[in-house]
C-alpha cells in the first residue's frame, strides 16, 4: 500500500490544504523494476469525514488501508474542516474544490481513472451529507455514492451543531428554518435532478442506535421514490469507529461489486 500525504496550494480555498491518498501497490518480489508500482485499480474513491473530524481520525480508527488494498480502490482523503463540504460563496469552497481542482489535479498526477464509471464518493455524518450532494449535483462525475449515518437533514443537522457549538457552523447554515427548499436540502436537490441524465447508484447504512437511523431510512426512500438506486441497509451499531470501520468495508465492497 502506498500512502501518500499532499500538501495543496489550492487556488480556488485561497490556502493549503492536506489531502491524504492511499493506493494499492506492489510489492516485494512481484514487483519488476522499470515498471510501475500500482496495479490496475478498480476505481478512486473520494472519502468525506464528518464534523470535528480529519483524514487521520479515518487512517487512525478503521482499517480502509486494508480494505482499499483488497478491492484495489485508490482512497482520496480530503481535509475539509467543519463546512458541511459546501461552498460558502458561490464557486468558492470545498464544493468546487472537489469537483473542479481536486479531482483534475490528482488524475493528472497519479494513475487514475477519468471514467465517470469508476469514480464514486462516499462520506461518514456530515461527510454522508456532502458526498450525497455531490454526487446529485455532479452526476456527470460520480456514478455511484455510499452514505454512512448520513446527518441528511440539513435543517436538522444545522440546528443541532449551532445549538451546541456554534463556532463550528458555517455562516450561510447559520439559519436553519430558511434551509428547507434550498440548494443545501437534499429533498429539493433530488426534486432538481436534471430529466435524461444519468442518476448515480446510491448506497445508504446506519447503525440501529445511532440517531440518523431514521434520517437514513427516510432518505433512502425519497430517492427510491425519485428512481433512483437506494439500498438501505441497518445493523447493530451508533453513531460511532467501531460502525464505521465495519459498514465501510461492506460499502467499498459494494462499490467494486457494482462497477
Amino acid at each position: 500500500m502506498t500512502h501518500l500525504t499532499l500538501h495543496y496550494p489550492s487556488r480556488i480555498l485561497g490556502t493549503n490544504t492536506t489531502i491524504h491518498i492511499l493506493i494499492p501497490s506492489i510489492t516485494g518480489l512481484e514487483q519488476i523494476p522499470g515498471q510501475s508500482p500500482f496495479p490496475k485499480l478498480s476505481g478512486t474513491f473520494l472519502l468525506l469525514h464528518g464534523m470535528q473530524n480529519d483524514p487521520e481520525e479515518i487512517l487512525l480508527n478503521t482499517s480502509i488501508a486494508r480494505y482499499a488494498d483488497a478491492c484495489r480502490l485508490a482512497v482520496i482523503l480530503p481535509e475539509g474542516g467543519n463546512s458541511f463540504w459546501v461552498d460558502p460563496v458561490p464557486d468558492a469552497g470545498y464544493e468546487t474544490f472537489l469537483t473542479l481542482e481536486l479531482l483534475p489535479a490528482l488524475r493528472a498526477l497519479l494513475p487514475l481513472s477519468e471514467e465517470r464509471e469508476s469514480t464514486f464518493i462516499g462520506g461518514y455524518s456530515i461527510g454522508g451529507y456532502g458526498s450525497l450532494r455531490l454526487a446529485l449535483r455532479h452526476p456527470e462525475l460520480f456514478s455511484r455514492c455510499v452514505v454512512l449515518s448520513g446527518a441528511l437533514d440539513v435543517r436538522f443537522s444545522a440546528a443541532f451543531v449551532k445549538s451546541a457549538t456554534p463556532a463550528l457552523m458555517p455562516h450561510l447554515l447559520m439559519h436553519p428554518r430558511t434551509l428547507p427548499g434550498s440548494e443545501y436540502d437534499l429533498k429539493t436537490v433530488f426534486d432538481s435532478f436534471p430529466n435524461g441524465c444519468e442518476k448515480p447508484e446510491l448506497y445508504f447504512a446506519c447503525g440501529e442506535d445511532d440517531y440518523f437511523c431514521r434520517t437514513s431510512r427516510e432518505y433512502a426512500e425519497y430517492a427510491a421514490s425519485r428512481g433512483f438506486s437506494a439500498p438501505c441497509y441497518i445493523t447493530e451499531g451508533d453513531h460511532d469507529w467501531d460502525y464505521w470501520d465495519n459498514a465501510l468495508k461492506y460499502a467499498m465492497e459494494w462499490l467494486i461489486a457494482r462497477a
